[in-house]
């Protein structure tokens, strides 16, 4: 099972790797020029940082269904990437919202993308790390 893990591991970081770079890249670029004192200026951004969190995040995603979840079949491998989904997402996008001078579009977007994020390494999860 250590193997599919990190297969499903590899593949779940490549997704949601090119799904920032859609979200952060293109739909929200224009939402964050217009906040832009919130955030570091490009150069002082760390992608290598970005991509660890996101290969941390992935791992640690994947060992929750593998070594957790021991009814393992792709539904509810998807269930569980909704839920956590859900409670990632609203943290993310409505708990910065709550804290943070983000507008309610950047707020909607980081809640949808986190959700989509997670329901689609719920599926690949459970299609791959099998008994």
């Amino acid at each position: 099972m250590l193997r599919k893990s990190v297969i499903a591991t590899v593949i779940i970081f490549i997704i949601w790797a090119i799904i920032d770079f859609i979200v952060h890249g293109f739909i929200l670029t224009g939402a964050y020029s217009e906040t832009s004192q919130l955030w570091r200026p490009m150069e002082e951004m760390s992608p290598w940082l970005i991509y660890l969190v996101t290969a941390v995040s992935s791992c640690i995603f994947t060992a929750i269904y593998a070594f957790l979840i021991h009814e393992k079949s792709r539904s509810v491998a998807v269930e569980y990437g909704a839920l956590y989904g859900l409670g990632a997402g609203f943290a993310m996008g409505y708990g910065s919202y709550a804290a943070m001078p983000i507008t309610a579009f950047i707020a909607h977007i980081w809640f949808l993308s986190t959700l989509i994020k997670m329901v689609l390494a719920g599926y690949i999860v459970g299609v791959i790390v099998k008994e």
